[in-house]
Protein backbone atom coordinates (compact mmCIF):
# COMPACT_ATOMS: atom_id res chain seq x y z
CA UNK A 1 0.00 0.00 0.00
CA UNK A 2 2.63 2.29 0.95
CA UNK A 3 4.08 1.77 -2.71
CA UNK A 4 1.11 3.69 -3.96
CA UNK A 5 1.03 6.27 -2.33
CA UNK A 6 4.78 7.26 -2.68
CA UNK A 7 4.32 7.02 -6.36
CA UNK A 8 1.35 9.32 -6.09
CA UNK A 9 4.13 11.63 -4.14
CA UNK A 10 6.61 11.06 -6.84
CA UNK A 11 4.37 11.87 -9.89
CA UNK A 12 3.18 14.84 -7.81
CA UNK A 13 6.14 16.99 -7.12
CA UNK A 14 8.60 15.16 -9.51
CA UNK A 15 11.94 15.61 -6.95
CA UNK A 16 11.45 19.26 -5.78
CA UNK A 17 11.91 20.02 -1.77
CA UNK A 18 8.83 19.03 -0.30
CA UNK A 19 7.15 21.04 3.04
CA UNK A 20 4.81 18.71 4.39
CA UNK A 21 1.32 20.60 6.49
CA UNK A 22 0.99 18.43 9.67
CA UNK A 23 -2.68 18.71 11.15
CA UNK A 24 -2.26 16.01 13.95
CA UNK A 25 -4.19 13.76 11.80
CA UNK A 26 -3.55 10.24 10.22
CA UNK A 27 -3.95 11.93 6.87
CA UNK A 28 -0.73 13.90 7.17
CA UNK A 29 0.67 12.04 9.32
CA UNK A 30 1.21 9.26 6.39
CA UNK A 31 1.91 11.95 4.13
CA UNK A 32 4.77 12.68 6.17
CA UNK A 33 5.97 9.21 6.07
CA UNK A 34 5.51 8.21 2.43
CA UNK A 35 6.85 11.82 1.57
CA UNK A 36 10.38 10.76 3.04
CA UNK A 37 10.63 7.43 1.45
CA UNK A 38 9.73 8.94 -1.88
CA UNK A 39 11.80 12.40 -1.57
CA UNK A 40 15.68 12.88 -1.59
CA UNK A 41 16.61 13.03 1.82
CA UNK A 42 17.16 16.31 3.23
CA UNK A 43 14.36 16.98 0.91
CA UNK A 44 11.72 17.22 3.43
CA UNK A 45 10.42 19.58 6.28
CA UNK A 46 7.78 20.02 8.68
CA UNK A 47 5.54 22.55 9.64
CA UNK A 48 2.58 22.91 12.00
CA UNK A 49 0.32 26.22 12.04
CA UNK A 50 -0.75 27.10 15.58
CA UNK A 51 -4.44 28.50 15.60
CA UNK A 52 -4.68 28.97 19.38
CA UNK A 53 -7.93 27.46 19.53
CA UNK A 54 -8.80 24.71 21.82
CA UNK A 55 -7.40 21.55 20.42
CA UNK A 56 -4.28 23.33 19.05
CA UNK A 57 -1.97 22.02 22.51
CA UNK A 58 -3.28 18.37 21.40
CA UNK A 59 -2.26 18.28 18.05
CA UNK A 60 0.79 20.40 18.64
CA UNK A 61 1.89 17.72 21.01
CA UNK A 62 1.10 14.85 18.33
CA UNK A 63 2.76 16.79 15.80
CA UNK A 64 5.50 17.05 17.61
CA UNK A 65 5.75 13.77 18.52
CA UNK A 66 5.09 11.95 15.18
CA UNK A 67 8.11 14.79 13.59
CA UNK A 68 10.51 12.97 16.36
CA UNK A 69 10.05 9.73 15.94
CA UNK A 70 10.59 10.05 11.84
CA UNK A 71 13.43 12.03 12.83
CA UNK A 72 11.97 15.25 10.36
CA UNK A 73 12.59 19.21 11.12
CA UNK A 74 9.31 20.66 12.30
CA UNK A 75 9.07 24.41 11.83
CA UNK A 76 5.97 26.12 14.19
CA UNK A 77 4.12 29.27 12.09
CA UNK A 78 1.73 31.49 13.89
CA UNK A 79 -1.77 31.56 12.21
CA UNK A 80 -4.06 32.68 15.71
CA UNK A 81 -7.66 32.73 14.64
CA UNK A 82 -10.70 33.49 17.44
CA UNK A 83 -13.39 31.56 17.63
CA UNK A 84 -16.42 32.55 15.86
CA UNK A 85 -18.53 32.65 12.48
CA UNK A 86 -16.77 31.55 9.21
CA UNK A 87 -14.18 30.16 11.83
CA UNK A 88 -13.27 27.09 9.65
CA UNK A 89 -12.72 29.48 6.48
CA UNK A 90 -10.67 32.22 8.46
CA UNK A 91 -8.48 29.56 9.91
CA UNK A 92 -8.05 27.96 6.31
CA UNK A 93 -6.63 31.14 5.06
CA UNK A 94 -4.57 32.07 8.22
CA UNK A 95 -2.76 28.51 7.78
CA UNK A 96 -2.51 29.15 4.63
CA UNK A 97 -0.59 32.37 4.71
CA UNK A 98 1.59 31.90 7.48
CA UNK A 99 2.64 28.50 5.66
CA UNK A 100 3.38 29.99 2.13
CA UNK A 101 5.37 32.95 4.42
CA UNK A 102 7.34 30.01 5.41
CA UNK A 103 8.52 28.36 2.11
CA UNK A 104 11.86 28.86 0.96
CA UNK A 105 12.44 29.34 -3.15
CA UNK A 106 11.58 25.81 -4.48
CA UNK A 107 9.84 24.40 -2.06
CA UNK A 108 6.31 23.27 -2.35
CA UNK A 109 3.87 22.86 0.11
CA UNK A 110 1.97 19.51 0.27
CA UNK A 111 -1.10 18.70 2.21
CA UNK A 112 -3.08 15.43 2.86
CA UNK A 113 -6.57 16.12 1.54
CA UNK A 114 -8.02 12.91 0.40
CA UNK A 115 -10.96 11.66 -2.10
CA UNK A 116 -13.50 12.26 1.00
CA UNK A 117 -12.51 15.88 1.40
CA UNK A 118 -13.08 16.32 -2.06
CA UNK A 119 -16.81 15.24 -1.82
CA UNK A 120 -17.52 17.05 1.18
CA UNK A 121 -16.24 20.28 -0.51
CA UNK A 122 -17.99 19.38 -4.33
CA UNK A 123 -21.67 18.66 -1.93
CA UNK A 124 -20.86 22.11 0.34
CA UNK A 125 -20.14 24.44 -3.33
CA UNK A 126 -23.23 22.58 -4.81
CA UNK A 127 -25.09 23.35 -1.68
CA UNK A 128 -24.25 27.11 -2.36
CA UNK A 129 -24.99 27.10 -6.13
CA UNK A 130 -21.15 26.83 -7.34
CA UNK A 131 -20.46 26.88 -11.11
CA UNK A 132 -17.80 24.82 -12.68
CA UNK A 133 -14.77 26.74 -10.80
CA UNK A 134 -15.86 26.00 -7.51
CA UNK A 135 -17.73 22.31 -8.50
CA UNK A 136 -14.31 21.23 -9.44
CA UNK A 137 -13.10 21.03 -5.85
CA UNK A 138 -9.96 21.12 -3.93
CA UNK A 139 -7.10 21.18 -7.02
CA UNK A 140 -4.50 18.54 -7.17
CA UNK A 141 -1.91 21.72 -7.42
CA UNK A 142 -2.15 25.12 -7.82
CA UNK A 143 0.82 27.14 -7.52
CA UNK A 144 2.76 25.91 -4.48
CA UNK A 145 0.00 23.86 -3.22
CA UNK A 146 0.17 19.89 -3.68
CA UNK A 147 -2.51 17.66 -2.92
CA UNK A 148 -1.07 14.13 -3.71
CA UNK A 149 -3.34 11.99 -1.95
CA UNK A 150 -6.88 13.25 -3.87
CA UNK A 151 -7.51 9.59 -5.21
CA UNK A 152 -7.33 7.71 -1.88
CA UNK A 153 -10.43 7.50 0.82
CA UNK A 154 -9.58 8.97 4.20
CA UNK A 155 -9.87 5.33 5.80
CA UNK A 156 -7.47 3.81 3.31
CA UNK A 157 -5.26 6.68 4.57
CA UNK A 158 -6.12 5.69 8.65
CA UNK A 159 -5.41 1.84 7.89
CA UNK A 160 -1.98 2.65 6.99
CA UNK A 161 -1.13 4.82 10.20
CA UNK A 162 -2.21 2.43 12.03
CA UNK A 163 -0.72 -0.28 10.59
CA UNK A 164 3.03 1.69 11.00
CA UNK A 165 2.41 2.51 14.57
CA UNK A 166 2.57 6.72 13.36
CA UNK A 167 2.05 9.07 16.13
CA UNK A 168 -2.04 11.17 15.07
CA UNK A 169 -5.06 12.23 16.70
CA UNK A 170 -8.15 12.98 15.81
CA UNK A 171 -9.39 16.40 15.66
CA UNK A 172 -12.48 16.96 18.14
CA UNK A 173 -13.04 20.04 15.86
CA UNK A 174 -14.04 17.36 12.94
CA UNK A 175 -16.76 16.30 15.18
CA UNK A 176 -18.27 19.93 15.90
CA UNK A 177 -21.45 20.09 14.64
CA UNK A 178 -21.46 23.73 14.23
CA UNK A 179 -19.53 23.25 11.35
CA UNK A 180 -21.29 22.27 7.89
CA UNK A 181 -18.44 20.38 6.71
CA UNK A 182 -18.50 18.08 9.95
CA UNK A 183 -22.99 17.85 9.48
CA UNK A 184 -21.62 16.44 6.06
CA UNK A 185 -19.18 14.26 7.11
CA UNK A 186 -20.86 12.53 9.81
CA UNK A 187 -24.65 12.94 8.57
CA UNK A 188 -25.28 13.72 5.16
CA UNK A 189 -22.82 11.91 3.29
CA UNK A 190 -23.48 8.19 5.13
CA UNK A 191 -27.28 9.12 4.73
CA UNK A 192 -26.93 9.18 1.20
CA UNK A 193 -24.39 6.18 0.65
CA UNK A 194 -26.71 4.43 2.71
CA UNK A 195 -30.45 5.06 1.16
CA UNK A 196 -29.35 6.60 -2.29
CA UNK A 197 -25.99 6.47 -3.90
CA UNK A 198 -23.57 3.92 -2.33
CA UNK A 199 -20.80 5.13 -4.74
CA UNK A 200 -20.95 8.50 -3.60
CA UNK A 201 -17.97 10.13 -3.43
CA UNK A 202 -16.90 8.54 -5.98
CA UNK A 203 -19.57 9.99 -7.89
CA UNK A 204 -18.56 13.41 -6.27
CA UNK A 205 -14.81 13.00 -6.99
CA UNK A 206 -15.44 12.17 -10.62
CA UNK A 207 -17.74 15.38 -10.86
CA UNK A 208 -14.79 16.98 -9.74
CA UNK A 209 -12.42 16.00 -11.86
CA UNK A 210 -14.49 16.57 -14.99
CA UNK A 211 -15.79 19.75 -14.38
CA UNK A 212 -11.88 20.85 -13.38
CA UNK A 213 -10.96 20.14 -17.06
CA UNK A 214 -14.01 22.04 -18.33
CA UNK A 215 -13.47 24.82 -15.83
CA UNK A 216 -9.52 24.90 -17.40
CA UNK A 217 -10.49 25.27 -20.44
CA UNK A 218 -12.53 28.30 -19.71
CA UNK A 219 -9.97 29.78 -17.48
CA UNK A 220 -7.49 29.75 -21.04
CA UNK A 221 -9.78 30.91 -23.10
CA UNK A 222 -10.68 33.97 -20.97
CA UNK A 223 -6.82 34.67 -20.21
CA UNK A 224 -7.43 37.63 -23.52
CA UNK A 225 -9.06 39.50 -20.77
CA UNK A 226 -6.41 41.27 -19.28
CA UNK A 227 -5.99 41.93 -15.42
CA UNK A 228 -4.06 44.90 -14.75
CA UNK A 229 -4.40 47.89 -12.94
CA UNK A 230 -5.38 51.61 -12.49
CA UNK A 231 -4.17 54.39 -10.34
CA UNK A 232 -2.73 51.72 -7.89
CA UNK A 233 -6.05 49.10 -8.11
CA UNK A 234 -6.87 46.20 -9.95
CA UNK A 235 -9.17 46.96 -13.04
CA UNK A 236 -9.96 44.93 -16.20
CA UNK A 237 -10.93 46.25 -19.49
CA UNK A 238 -15.35 47.58 -19.85
CA UNK A 239 -15.61 46.85 -23.49
CA UNK A 240 -13.97 43.17 -23.10
CA UNK A 241 -15.66 42.38 -20.44
CA UNK A 242 -19.04 43.04 -21.99
CA UNK A 243 -18.10 41.70 -25.63
CA UNK A 244 -17.10 38.51 -24.20
CA UNK A 245 -18.72 35.46 -23.57
CA UNK A 246 -20.31 35.32 -20.35
CA UNK A 247 -18.23 32.69 -19.20
CA UNK A 248 -15.45 34.34 -20.22
CA UNK A 249 -16.04 37.61 -18.52
CA UNK A 250 -16.93 35.94 -15.40
CA UNK A 251 -13.83 34.33 -15.14
CA UNK A 252 -11.61 37.14 -15.95
CA UNK A 253 -13.80 38.86 -13.25
CA UNK A 254 -13.04 36.27 -10.37
CA UNK A 255 -9.53 36.35 -11.49
CA UNK A 256 -9.22 40.20 -10.53
CA UNK A 257 -11.38 39.71 -7.51
CA UNK A 258 -8.50 37.53 -6.24
CA UNK A 259 -6.02 40.04 -6.68
CA UNK A 260 -8.10 42.17 -4.41
CA UNK A 261 -5.80 41.15 -1.25
CA UNK A 262 -8.36 37.78 -0.31
CA UNK A 263 -8.22 34.37 -1.74
CA UNK A 264 -12.07 34.34 -2.37
CA UNK A 265 -13.36 34.88 -5.76
CA UNK A 266 -16.23 36.71 -5.20
CA UNK A 267 -20.13 35.71 -4.67
CA UNK A 268 -22.28 35.17 -8.40
CA UNK A 269 -24.18 38.67 -7.38
CA UNK A 270 -20.50 40.27 -7.35
CA UNK A 271 -19.42 39.01 -10.36
CA UNK A 272 -22.87 40.35 -11.72
CA UNK A 273 -22.82 43.59 -9.90
CA UNK A 274 -19.22 44.16 -12.06
CA UNK A 275 -20.78 43.56 -15.14
CA UNK A 276 -23.35 45.44 -14.63
CA UNK A 277 -20.50 48.82 -13.77
CA UNK A 278 -19.18 47.95 -16.88
CA UNK A 279 -22.47 47.81 -19.06
CA UNK A 280 -23.86 51.03 -17.78
CA UNK A 281 -20.94 52.91 -15.78
CA UNK A 282 -22.81 53.29 -12.28
CA UNK A 283 -21.10 52.34 -8.96
CA UNK A 284 -21.28 49.44 -6.65
CA UNK A 285 -19.97 47.85 -3.28
CA UNK A 286 -19.13 44.66 -3.20
CA UNK A 287 -17.05 42.42 -0.59
CA UNK A 288 -17.93 44.64 1.87
CA UNK A 289 -15.33 46.99 1.09
CA UNK A 290 -14.48 47.02 -2.63
CA UNK A 291 -15.75 50.07 -4.41
CA UNK A 292 -15.92 48.91 -8.48
CA UNK A 293 -16.22 52.31 -10.57
CA UNK A 294 -15.54 52.69 -13.80
CA UNK A 295 -13.08 55.25 -15.26
CA UNK A 296 -13.85 55.65 -19.00
CA UNK A 297 -12.45 52.16 -20.48
CA UNK A 298 -11.46 50.56 -17.60
CA UNK A 299 -13.38 48.86 -14.67
CA UNK A 300 -11.66 49.61 -11.35
CA UNK A 301 -11.39 47.26 -7.93
CA UNK A 302 -10.80 50.33 -5.07
CA UNK A 303 -9.40 48.48 -1.96
CA UNK A 304 -8.16 51.08 -0.64
CA UNK A 305 -7.65 55.14 -0.94
CA UNK A 306 -5.59 56.29 -4.46
CA UNK A 307 -1.29 56.64 -3.91
CA UNK A 308 -0.29 59.88 -3.18
CA UNK A 309 -0.39 62.48 -6.56
CA UNK A 310 3.52 62.62 -7.77
CA UNK A 311 4.47 66.08 -8.39
CA UNK A 312 4.96 68.03 -11.66
CA UNK A 313 7.11 66.21 -14.35
CA UNK A 314 9.01 68.02 -17.68
CA UNK A 315 8.18 66.26 -20.41
CA UNK A 316 9.26 67.76 -23.20
CA UNK A 317 12.33 66.11 -24.37
CA UNK A 318 10.98 62.81 -22.86
CA UNK A 319 10.43 59.18 -24.67
CA UNK A 320 8.54 57.72 -21.66
CA UNK A 321 7.88 58.90 -17.99
CA UNK A 322 6.31 57.18 -14.81
CA UNK A 323 2.77 58.62 -13.49
CA UNK A 324 1.88 56.61 -10.41
CA UNK A 325 1.59 52.80 -10.60
CA UNK A 326 1.90 53.49 -15.27
CA UNK A 327 4.29 54.28 -17.81
CA UNK A 328 3.69 56.78 -20.39
CA UNK A 329 5.50 56.48 -23.70
CA UNK A 330 5.62 59.82 -25.56
CA UNK A 331 5.98 60.00 -29.61
CA UNK A 332 6.53 63.19 -32.49
CA UNK A 333 4.13 61.68 -35.44
CA UNK A 334 2.57 63.57 -38.04
CA UNK A 335 -1.43 64.35 -37.34
CA UNK A 336 -3.71 62.41 -37.91
CA UNK A 337 -2.19 59.67 -36.39
CA UNK A 338 -0.57 56.71 -38.69
CA UNK A 339 -1.26 54.02 -36.63
CA UNK A 340 -3.92 52.76 -33.96
CA UNK A 341 -3.45 53.34 -30.38
CA UNK A 342 -4.82 51.11 -27.35
CA UNK A 343 -5.79 52.31 -23.93
CA UNK A 344 -6.02 56.09 -22.77
CA UNK A 345 -4.10 58.74 -24.89
CA UNK A 346 -3.58 62.40 -25.72
CA UNK A 347 -2.39 64.32 -28.66
CA UNK A 348 -1.54 67.79 -29.02
CA UNK A 349 -0.02 69.85 -30.96
CA UNK A 350 3.60 69.53 -30.66
CA UNK A 351 5.46 72.60 -28.75
CA UNK A 352 7.61 75.02 -30.80
CA UNK A 353 10.82 76.66 -29.65
CA UNK A 354 11.51 77.03 -25.93
CA UNK A 355 7.89 75.74 -25.20
CA UNK A 356 7.81 73.52 -21.92
CA UNK A 357 5.39 70.46 -21.87
CA UNK A 358 5.04 68.89 -18.09
CA UNK A 359 2.55 66.79 -16.65
CA UNK A 360 0.97 67.32 -12.95
CA UNK A 361 -1.63 66.51 -11.01
CA UNK A 362 -5.29 68.79 -10.84
CA UNK A 363 -4.72 72.11 -9.05
CA UNK A 364 -7.67 73.97 -6.70
CA UNK A 365 -9.64 75.96 -9.68
CA UNK A 366 -7.99 74.62 -12.73
CA UNK A 367 -10.01 75.41 -15.91
CA UNK A 368 -8.80 74.20 -19.61
CA UNK A 369 -10.02 76.27 -22.95
CA UNK A 370 -13.20 74.42 -24.39
CA UNK A 371 -13.12 77.27 -27.85
CA UNK A 372 -16.40 79.02 -26.33
CA UNK A 373 -14.76 79.72 -22.88
CA UNK A 374 -13.28 77.55 -20.69
CA UNK A 375 -14.84 74.67 -17.86
CA UNK A 376 -13.35 73.65 -14.67
CA UNK A 377 -11.29 70.46 -15.11
CA UNK A 378 -12.97 68.95 -11.88
CA UNK A 379 -16.23 69.36 -13.13
CA UNK A 380 -15.22 67.79 -16.56
CA UNK A 381 -13.63 64.83 -14.77
CA UNK A 382 -16.91 64.40 -13.32
CA UNK A 383 -18.77 64.62 -16.29
CA UNK A 384 -16.55 62.23 -17.83
CA UNK A 385 -17.36 59.39 -15.09
CA UNK A 386 -13.98 60.01 -13.40
CA UNK A 387 -14.72 58.92 -10.05
CA UNK A 388 -14.08 61.42 -7.39
CA UNK A 389 -11.53 59.71 -5.69
CA UNK A 390 -8.92 59.49 -8.67
CA UNK A 391 -9.61 63.04 -10.15
CA UNK A 392 -7.33 64.81 -7.43
CA UNK A 393 -4.06 62.69 -9.45
CA UNK A 394 -5.38 62.58 -12.96
CA UNK A 395 -2.83 63.61 -15.26
CA UNK A 396 -3.10 67.22 -16.75
CA UNK A 397 -0.68 68.27 -19.35
CA UNK A 398 0.60 71.76 -19.52
CA UNK A 399 2.39 73.64 -22.12
CA UNK A 400 4.26 76.47 -20.22
CA UNK A 401 2.29 76.30 -17.36
CA UNK A 402 -0.51 76.59 -19.21
CA UNK A 403 -3.38 73.39 -19.24
CA UNK A 404 -2.93 71.81 -22.72
CA UNK A 405 -5.06 68.50 -22.22
CA UNK A 406 -6.61 66.15 -19.55
CA UNK A 407 -5.37 62.90 -20.31
CA UNK A 408 -7.89 60.60 -22.14
CA UNK A 409 -10.46 63.43 -21.81
CA UNK A 410 -10.11 66.65 -23.46
CA UNK A 411 -7.32 68.76 -25.54
CA UNK A 412 -7.17 72.32 -25.20
CA UNK A 413 -9.01 74.30 -27.87
CA UNK A 414 -5.30 75.94 -28.71
CA UNK A 415 -3.37 73.01 -28.43
CA UNK A 416 -5.87 70.32 -30.97
CA UNK A 417 -3.48 69.72 -33.99
CA UNK A 418 -4.57 69.93 -37.89
CA UNK A 419 -3.66 67.43 -40.23
CA UNK A 420 -0.49 67.79 -41.56
CA UNK A 421 1.04 68.95 -38.02
CA UNK A 422 3.58 67.74 -35.86
CA UNK A 423 1.95 66.24 -32.87
CA UNK A 424 3.45 64.76 -29.09
CA UNK A 425 1.34 61.63 -28.62
CA UNK A 426 1.08 60.68 -24.66
CA UNK A 427 -0.25 57.35 -24.23
CA UNK A 428 -0.79 55.76 -20.67
CA UNK A 429 0.25 51.24 -20.49
CA UNK A 430 -3.23 51.17 -18.65
CA UNK A 431 -2.59 47.22 -18.07
CA UNK A 432 0.82 46.02 -16.15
Amino acid sequence: MMSRFQTAIRNAVDGRACVVALGGGADSAVLLHATIEAVSAGQVRAVFARHGLASSELLETAVRDLADSLGVDLTFVDAVVRDGPDLEARARHARYAAIEANLVDGELALTGHTADDQAETVLMRLMRGSGAGGLSGIPGRRGVWVRPFLAFRRSELRAAAEQLGLVFVDDPANTDDRFLRSRIRHRLLPEIAEHYAPGIVDDLTRTATLLARDDAYLESASSWIRVGTFMGHVALPSGALVSAPLPESTRAIRSALRRCGDVYPGSAEDVESVLEVARTGATAVIGGDIHVIRQASMVVLATSDPLPCDTELEITRADSFPWGNHLFTVTRPTYPVPQSTAGRFTVIASPLGSERISVRPLLPGDRIDIGSGSTPVAELLRDHGVDRRARPCWLVIANDGKIAAVHGVRTAAWARPHNGDDIMLIEGNVHS
